[in-house]
């Protein structure tokens, strides 16, 4: 904002007794004379306090700069007007006496030669660049001049006086600010906090779930929220609204003073063309305003896009005056008022304002450069008008008179953030600071991960990944995958990684889900445990209420730990992150093992054909108790009945053949019976929602029975 204390009480603390008094263009030191009794009888004396109005606020080398050293500035007396040229109207001083005085904090004496009437100050080519003039205050002896511009039209310009009494003696206050290079950008650290919650949803209940079309007994779906929590510092994010204006006078065909031949235009549109590229790219809803002028001014691009204003930018050419003030007026047409839009305004130019909008002042000065004194703080005064901008930065090429006026122009632009103004004198000088912009102009950024390890009690179904973008007001959007989000899995830790690329939003609340399965881990340790659970489900786990399997409730963790980190990017790159935990849901096993073990010894016999029954056999178990008797079929199998089994292990039988002896059921008369017995091994293990058998012979499952002789078949 303007800070127009010169219109209040002075600041003492700001001022220091010196008093410097000049006669025509000698400057002689006159120290401790005070105001009321000076008087200069060779001419128009004005008594000068000088006063940064700024000056608490700087650093001790500033300080210091205009405490010793000082700054420059002009005093020009004048006691006529002329019209600048026959085909324009606007008019000048004319008769003047220049007085050139070193300005410090505190009080000078300037004098002309002769009793003149009218005076202003302005800066000159020996003013520091970092010196903005903010306005004159009228003590005793003079008063503000209303400067006519053109005939019949009189306005009160900054910086111009005039004498009331006849002794020629005045009292003035300039205000100016001294403006220190715009330092890095320090950025806050938020205190960013998130809610998160962790749910699960079990699939195998019958109840549909629109994320997923497993229904399996085992399978659920796992739900991981992340939200800015309502009392975060959160870094508001507002796109911008960048308003370019461009001076296109003549003088920017000309070359830097230093270093490269290119063309002053040519250089700023290489540069600026990079500039909107990067910030363009960072967030494609900026929109971008360009203003070229001249004795002209013309709107080039109106709130468009990067692309439109690339080409834009690479199609200006150099050529009249320097219309600066109607330039920045024009800007405000192109100020978008939206609440969520910060409007950025971009000044460059090489030089000093030469023309003023004639529909404002009534005046034209056709762009010639001695029409300065004018033109200058008619642009200043202009300019209070100028509203609605956030950001104001201003780039002299060059230095000195020109770039302090630029200086005093920015200064005089009411902002509702920062304001700041720079000289260049090279194309490096001009990279290097349209860079740094580029970087101060950057939003911080706030990225959420969502990292879940997953615990071996479940298995992940791949491919099943989602992630939903829910709004304040309850709308609902699924992100795409590849371009909103990324998902990573690494198998060595079973972690599930979803980083949303995306810049987040505050009020938008972000949920990744996925489908697992109870695993064959959890289920052996279920068994194990005579089926039952070591943990308990945390509170507020349940999606579905309906039918609620989580909260409280036993069962397996089904992860061993889970994320929410955040990542703070602010304007400079650096980055810091926080990580908040998730609760932890359970799952619980379903298991209705149909697979069961089968053992069945094969029979086969020489020289005689095979009846149902014609051999016996006993299945013993790893206790010798007989648990079951079979013969076999026609076709030599003997089948055992099915085993069921209720736990995993390694389980041992032996099968036993009945050798009938002469007389008792079943002997058979030169029957040679194979009596050996057959150890058998079934290793029963799980296998997703059932059991495995293996079952294995030592050495085989075969029994050779022969009638006579061995070899023949009858």
């Amino acid at each position: 904002m303007n800070d127009h204390s010169f219109l209040r009480a002075k600041p003492v603390a700001a001022l220091t007794s010196m008093c410097i008094a000049v006669f025509g263009l000698a400057v002689a030191l006159v120290g401790g004379l005070p105001a009321q009794t000076a008087y200069a009888r060779g001419g128009s004396t004005l008594y000068v306090e000088t006063v940064i109005d700024n000056y608490d606020e700087l650093s001790d080398e500033s300080k210091h700069v205009v405490d010793t050293s000082g700054f420059s500035y002009d005093f020009k007396f004048f006691s006529q007007v002329k019209q600048i040229y026959h085909t324009v109207n606007g008019q000048i001083p004319t008769g003047e006496q220049v007085v050139s005085q070193q300005l410090r904090r505190g009080q000078s004496m300037v004098s002309a030669g002769r009793r003149i009437p009218y005076f202003y100050a302005t800066p000159n080519d020996r003013t520091n660049s970092r010196i903005s003039f903010v306005g004159m205050e009228f003590s005793g002896g003079v008063s503000q001049l209303a400067f006519p511009m053109a005939p019949g039209k009189r306005w009160e310009l900054p910086g111009y006086g005039q004498f009331f009494t006849n002794n020629y003696v005045g009292t003035i206050t300039l205000h100016f600010r001294y403006n220190e290079e715009l330092g890095p950008v320090k950025p806050p650290k938020p205190d960013i906090g998130i809610k998160t919650t962790k749910k699960i949803d079990y699939l195998g209940d019958g109840n549909p779930n629109a994320d997923t079309q497993r229904k399996g007994p085992n399978d659920y779906r796992t739900y991981l929220s992340a939200q800015a929590a309502d009392n975060s510092n959160f870094p508001k994010y507002r796109r911008k609204n960048f308003i370019i204006v461009a001076d296109v006078s003549g003088s920017m065909k000309e070359s830097y003073i230093h270093g490269s031949r290119e063309s002053k235009i040519d250089s700023l549109k290489r540069n600026l063309s990079t500039m909107i590229h990067t910030l363009g790219t960072f967030d494609s809803n900026n929109t971008f305003s360009i203003i070229t002028y001249a004795n002209e001014v013309k709107a080039v691009l109106n709130k468009g896009s990067y692309r439109q204003a690339e080409w834009a930018i690479r199609q200006l050419y150099a050529e009249g005056g320097t219309n600066t003030g109607g330039a920045l007026l024009e800007a405000q047409r192109y100020v978008d008022h939206s609440p969520d839009v910060d409007n950025v305004l971009l000044l460059v130019t090489d030089g000093l304002p030469t023309e003023v909008p004639y529909n404002y002042f009534g005046a034209s000065y056709g762009g010639y450069t001695n029409a300065g004194d004018v033109v200058y703080p008619a642009t200043q005064m202009l300019l209070n008008q100028l509203k609605g901008v956030d950001y104001l930065y201003s780039i002299f090429i060059g230095s000195g008179r020109g770039a302090s006026i630029l200086q005093t122009i920015t200064h005089s632009v009411s902002t509702n953030n920062e304001k700041a103004a720079f000289s260049v004198n090279s194309d490096t000088e001009m990279k290097n600071m349209l860079d740094r912009l580029t970087q101060r102009l950057r939003n911080p950024e706030v990225y959420f991960t969502i990292s879940c390890q997953l615990s071996e009690n479940v298995s992940l179904y791949g491919n099943s990944y989602k992630l939903v973008a829910t709004d304040a007001q309850g709308n609902k959007r699924d992100l795409n995958y590849g371009v909103d989000y990324t998902v990573t899995y690494d198998g060595a830790t079973r972690t599930v990684t979803a980083t949303i690329t995306n810049k987040v939003k505050e009020d938008t609340k972000y949920e990744f889900s996925f489908d697992e399965r109870t695993s064959t881990a959890a289920i052996k340790k279920w068994l194990a445990a005579n089926e039952s659970y070591p943990d308990v489900g945390d509170a507020d786990t349940d999606y579905d209420l309906v039918n609620p399997t989580s909260s409280a409730r036993p069962g397996f963790y089904d992860i061993d730990k889970a994320e929410a980190q955040v990542q703070y990017v602010a304007q400079d790159g650096t980055s810091s992150g926080e990580t908040f935990a998730y609760p932890k849901p359970v799952v619980q096993v379903y298991f209705k093992p149909s697979n069961k073990g089968k053992i069945s010894p094969h029979v086969v016999l020489y020289n005689m054909k095979l009846s149902p029954n014609m051999f016996m056999f006993e299945l013993l178990d790893a206790d010798g108790n007989v648990l079951e008797q079979a013969g076999n079929d026609e076709n030599g199998d003997v089948d055992f009945k099915d085993i069921e089994y209720k736990r995993e292990g390694v389980y041992h039988y032996l099968i036993r053949p009945y050798v009938p002896q002469p007389g008792q059921d079943g002997f058979i008369e030169n029957m040679r019976f194979d009596s050996h017995t057959i150890p058998v091994v079934v290793t029963v293990e799980v296998k997703d929602d059932d059991f495995s058998t293996q079952v294995e012979y030592d050495p085989d499952n075969m029994y050779h029975e022969s009638y006579g002789l061995k070899g023949v078949v009858n």
